[in-house]
């Protein structure tokens, strides 16, 4: 199956008003991605606290680019987070990335 994008995307799409409008920096050799964003109050879920499915968004997002740009297959089946720390808004997060087959 061939996926397309026309932008749409609510975490990397370009044409999105509403959406995160992330970019993704991958490095295919050391099969890694990286990218950084700032939370607006409009995403938050608790007071100051980026809401959880945003953030699980965002890591869904950086897999399927993992899978797609690095690995060149298929994503993934399911997904379990497990929260450290609470993301605040209005402050720079970075999120990281790597193909688990590269450990």
């Amino acid at each position: 199956m061939k996926f397309e994008t026309y932008g749409n995307c609510f975490v990397c799409g370009e044409n999105n008003p509403n959406g995160l409008r992330l970019s993704f920096e991958i490095d295919k050799q050391k099969q890694t991605l990286k990218t950084t964003f700032k939370a607006s109050p409009t995403f938050q879920g608790w007071d100051n606290i980026v809401h959880g499915g945003i953030m699980q968004h965002i890591i869904r997002r950086g897999d399927g680019e993992t899978s797609l740009r690095i690995r060149l297959s298929g994503g993934h089946a399911s997904l379990e987070v497990k929260f450290k720390k609470p993301a605040p808004i209005l402050e720079p997060l970075t999120v990281y990335g790597r193909d688990y087959r590269s450990q």
